[in-house]
Protein backbone atom coordinates (compact mmCIF):
# COMPACT_ATOMS: atom_id res chain seq x y z
CA UNK A 1 0.00 0.00 0.00
CA UNK A 2 3.07 2.50 1.06
CA UNK A 3 4.22 1.91 -2.74
CA UNK A 4 0.96 2.09 -4.61
CA UNK A 5 0.51 5.52 -2.34
CA UNK A 6 3.99 6.89 -2.87
CA UNK A 7 4.08 5.87 -6.64
CA UNK A 8 0.63 7.97 -7.01
CA UNK A 9 1.34 10.70 -4.95
CA UNK A 10 3.51 12.99 -7.39
CA UNK A 11 0.88 11.85 -10.29
CA UNK A 12 -2.06 13.58 -11.04
CA UNK A 13 -5.47 13.03 -12.36
CA UNK A 14 -7.30 13.83 -16.29
CA UNK A 15 -10.69 14.08 -16.33
CA UNK A 16 -12.59 15.39 -19.82
CA UNK A 17 -14.03 18.86 -18.63
CA UNK A 18 -14.88 20.11 -22.04
CA UNK A 19 -16.97 19.12 -24.99
CA UNK A 20 -13.75 20.32 -26.54
CA UNK A 21 -11.53 18.43 -25.02
CA UNK A 22 -14.19 14.92 -25.45
CA UNK A 23 -14.47 15.73 -29.55
CA UNK A 24 -11.13 16.25 -30.76
CA UNK A 25 -9.87 12.77 -30.63
CA UNK A 26 -10.75 9.23 -29.65
CA UNK A 27 -8.20 8.88 -26.66
CA UNK A 28 -7.38 11.37 -24.03
CA UNK A 29 -4.71 11.32 -21.01
CA UNK A 30 -3.53 14.18 -18.68
CA UNK A 31 -2.17 15.07 -15.26
CA UNK A 32 -3.54 16.69 -12.07
CA UNK A 33 -2.22 17.89 -8.59
CA UNK A 34 -4.01 17.62 -5.55
CA UNK A 35 -3.58 19.49 -2.41
CA UNK A 36 -4.94 18.25 0.70
CA UNK A 37 -5.42 19.13 4.32
CA UNK A 38 -6.56 15.82 6.27
CA UNK A 39 -8.48 15.21 9.46
CA UNK A 40 -10.64 13.18 11.07
CA UNK A 41 -14.91 13.83 11.33
CA UNK A 42 -14.27 13.83 15.19
CA UNK A 43 -12.36 16.79 15.62
CA UNK A 44 -9.48 15.93 17.18
CA UNK A 45 -7.15 15.14 15.01
CA UNK A 46 -6.00 17.57 11.21
CA UNK A 47 -3.66 18.74 9.36
CA UNK A 48 -1.97 21.85 9.72
CA UNK A 49 -0.43 22.00 6.18
CA UNK A 50 -1.01 20.51 2.87
CA UNK A 51 -0.33 17.30 1.50
CA UNK A 52 0.24 16.12 -2.00
CA UNK A 53 -1.75 13.78 -3.60
CA UNK A 54 -2.31 12.86 -7.55
CA UNK A 55 -5.27 11.20 -10.15
CA UNK A 56 -4.43 9.82 -13.54
CA UNK A 57 -6.61 9.34 -15.95
CA UNK A 58 -6.93 7.71 -19.17
CA UNK A 59 -10.50 7.12 -21.56
CA UNK A 60 -11.48 6.39 -24.80
CA UNK A 61 -14.42 7.69 -26.46
CA UNK A 62 -16.88 5.17 -28.12
CA UNK A 63 -18.69 8.27 -29.66
CA UNK A 64 -19.59 11.69 -29.71
CA UNK A 65 -21.51 11.64 -26.49
CA UNK A 66 -19.79 8.65 -24.59
CA UNK A 67 -16.44 6.90 -23.66
CA UNK A 68 -14.89 4.47 -21.33
CA UNK A 69 -12.14 5.97 -19.09
CA UNK A 70 -10.15 4.74 -15.94
CA UNK A 71 -9.27 7.04 -13.18
CA UNK A 72 -6.57 6.44 -10.48
CA UNK A 73 -5.70 8.09 -6.99
CA UNK A 74 -3.55 8.19 -4.69
CA UNK A 75 -3.03 10.11 -1.36
CA UNK A 76 -0.96 9.68 1.66
CA UNK A 77 -0.12 11.48 5.58
CA UNK A 78 1.00 11.07 8.71
CA UNK A 79 -1.79 11.51 11.62
CA UNK A 80 -0.66 13.27 15.09
CA UNK A 81 0.85 9.72 16.27
CA UNK A 82 2.78 9.38 13.66
CA UNK A 83 0.46 6.94 12.03
CA UNK A 84 0.60 6.65 8.30
CA UNK A 85 -2.50 7.14 6.53
CA UNK A 86 -3.02 5.97 2.74
CA UNK A 87 -6.41 6.41 0.50
CA UNK A 88 -5.75 5.10 -2.82
CA UNK A 89 -8.43 4.12 -5.46
CA UNK A 90 -8.95 2.67 -9.31
CA UNK A 91 -12.42 3.81 -10.95
CA UNK A 92 -13.25 2.29 -14.41
CA UNK A 93 -15.97 4.07 -15.98
CA UNK A 94 -18.58 4.23 -18.62
CA UNK A 95 -19.15 8.22 -19.41
CA UNK A 96 -22.18 9.85 -21.21
CA UNK A 97 -22.32 13.39 -22.13
CA UNK A 98 -25.36 15.20 -22.44
CA UNK A 99 -25.93 18.91 -23.75
CA UNK A 100 -28.39 20.61 -21.87
CA UNK A 101 -28.62 24.23 -23.52
CA UNK A 102 -26.03 26.18 -25.59
CA UNK A 103 -23.47 26.77 -22.91
CA UNK A 104 -23.94 24.13 -20.36
CA UNK A 105 -23.62 20.29 -20.61
CA UNK A 106 -23.62 17.18 -18.50
CA UNK A 107 -21.93 14.07 -17.73
CA UNK A 108 -22.66 11.03 -16.32
CA UNK A 109 -21.34 8.70 -15.13
CA UNK A 110 -20.80 5.03 -13.39
CA UNK A 111 -18.61 1.77 -13.01
CA UNK A 112 -16.71 0.20 -10.21
CA UNK A 113 -13.95 1.31 -7.94
CA UNK A 114 -11.64 -0.84 -6.75
CA UNK A 115 -10.36 0.85 -3.07
CA UNK A 116 -7.18 0.63 -1.28
CA UNK A 117 -6.88 2.27 2.31
CA UNK A 118 -4.76 1.92 5.32
CA UNK A 119 -6.01 3.66 8.50
CA UNK A 120 -4.41 3.61 12.52
CA UNK A 121 -7.24 0.88 13.04
CA UNK A 122 -7.40 -1.02 9.79
CA UNK A 123 -6.19 -1.64 6.36
CA UNK A 124 -8.51 -2.58 3.03
CA UNK A 125 -6.62 -3.63 0.42
CA UNK A 126 -8.72 -4.22 -2.65
CA UNK A 127 -12.07 -3.73 -1.15
CA UNK A 128 -14.73 -3.45 -4.12
CA UNK A 129 -18.51 -1.66 -5.16
CA UNK A 130 -20.26 0.80 -7.44
CA UNK A 131 -19.16 4.05 -8.19
CA UNK A 132 -21.61 6.80 -9.87
CA UNK A 133 -20.57 10.65 -10.72
CA UNK A 134 -22.17 13.73 -12.32
CA UNK A 135 -20.70 16.70 -13.46
CA UNK A 136 -22.23 20.38 -14.99
CA UNK A 137 -19.94 22.67 -17.21
CA UNK A 138 -20.98 26.14 -18.45
CA UNK A 139 -19.23 27.63 -21.02
CA UNK A 140 -18.25 31.05 -20.30
CA UNK A 141 -17.08 32.14 -23.79
CA UNK A 142 -13.08 32.27 -25.27
CA UNK A 143 -12.38 28.78 -23.74
CA UNK A 144 -13.27 29.67 -20.28
CA UNK A 145 -15.76 27.22 -18.28
CA UNK A 146 -17.01 26.56 -15.16
CA UNK A 147 -17.98 23.43 -14.01
CA UNK A 148 -19.26 21.09 -10.54
CA UNK A 149 -19.43 17.84 -9.85
CA UNK A 150 -20.27 14.82 -7.40
CA UNK A 151 -18.95 11.58 -7.12
CA UNK A 152 -19.67 8.85 -4.73
CA UNK A 153 -19.15 5.11 -4.09
CA UNK A 154 -19.74 2.03 -1.88
CA UNK A 155 -16.93 -0.39 -1.58
CA UNK A 156 -16.90 -4.11 0.40
CA UNK A 157 -14.47 -5.82 1.39
CA UNK A 158 -12.52 -7.44 4.20
CA UNK A 159 -10.28 -5.25 6.78
CA UNK A 160 -6.65 -7.45 6.65
CA UNK A 161 -5.40 -7.51 9.95
CA UNK A 162 -8.69 -8.20 11.96
CA UNK A 163 -10.25 -10.88 8.87
CA UNK A 164 -13.53 -8.54 9.50
CA UNK A 165 -15.83 -8.35 6.39
CA UNK A 166 -16.63 -3.71 6.54
CA UNK A 167 -17.73 -1.40 3.84
CA UNK A 168 -16.29 2.27 3.01
CA UNK A 169 -19.05 4.89 1.63
CA UNK A 170 -16.78 7.63 0.14
CA UNK A 171 -18.02 10.92 -1.80
CA UNK A 172 -16.33 13.84 -3.15
CA UNK A 173 -17.50 17.34 -4.45
CA UNK A 174 -15.77 19.72 -6.92
CA UNK A 175 -15.65 22.61 -8.28
CA UNK A 176 -13.30 25.41 -10.64
CA UNK A 177 -12.59 26.47 -14.00
CA UNK A 178 -11.53 24.98 -17.09
CA UNK A 179 -9.92 26.88 -20.08
CA UNK A 180 -9.47 24.89 -23.03
CA UNK A 181 -7.92 25.22 -26.92
CA UNK A 182 -7.11 22.94 -29.87
CA UNK A 183 -4.10 22.57 -29.83
CA UNK A 184 -2.23 20.45 -32.88
CA UNK A 185 -4.10 17.63 -33.80
CA UNK A 186 -6.07 17.53 -30.25
CA UNK A 187 -7.39 19.83 -27.77
CA UNK A 188 -5.59 20.94 -24.31
CA UNK A 189 -7.68 21.44 -21.38
CA UNK A 190 -6.52 22.77 -17.85
CA UNK A 191 -8.40 23.25 -14.75
CA UNK A 192 -8.38 24.86 -11.44
CA UNK A 193 -10.52 23.98 -8.25
CA UNK A 194 -11.37 23.19 -5.03
CA UNK A 195 -12.46 19.50 -4.13
CA UNK A 196 -13.24 18.12 -0.86
CA UNK A 197 -13.48 14.27 0.07
CA UNK A 198 -15.24 11.84 2.79
CA UNK A 199 -14.71 8.58 3.61
CA UNK A 200 -17.03 7.15 6.20
CA UNK A 201 -16.23 4.57 8.82
CA UNK A 202 -12.67 3.94 8.33
CA UNK A 203 -11.27 4.73 11.77
CA UNK A 204 -13.23 2.49 15.01
CA UNK A 205 -15.72 2.03 12.52
CA UNK A 206 -17.40 5.26 13.69
CA UNK A 207 -14.97 8.23 12.77
CA UNK A 208 -14.79 9.36 9.32
CA UNK A 209 -11.61 11.10 7.26
CA UNK A 210 -12.07 14.12 5.38
CA UNK A 211 -9.63 15.59 2.55
CA UNK A 212 -9.86 19.48 1.51
CA UNK A 213 -8.06 21.63 -0.58
CA UNK A 214 -7.43 22.65 -4.37
CA UNK A 215 -6.55 20.96 -7.81
CA UNK A 216 -4.78 21.85 -10.79
CA UNK A 217 -4.11 19.97 -13.74
CA UNK A 218 -4.14 19.87 -17.53
CA UNK A 219 -5.57 16.91 -20.24
CA UNK A 220 -5.01 16.57 -23.80
CA UNK A 221 -7.34 14.68 -26.28
CA UNK A 222 -5.85 12.85 -29.24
Amino acid sequence: MKVFGAALAGVASLFATSALAQDAGGFYAGYEILQFQWSDTGGDEQQEDLSTGGRVTFGYNTSDDNSVRLRVFGFAAVDEGGADIELGYADLEYVSQIALSDTVSAEFSAGVRRLKLLAPDGEWDGSTGPVIAAKITSDLGKGFGFYGGARTSVVFGIEDEDDDFHQVAASELSTGFTWSRAVGAGALDINFGAEAQNYQSVRDGEEDYGLIGFAIGANYSF
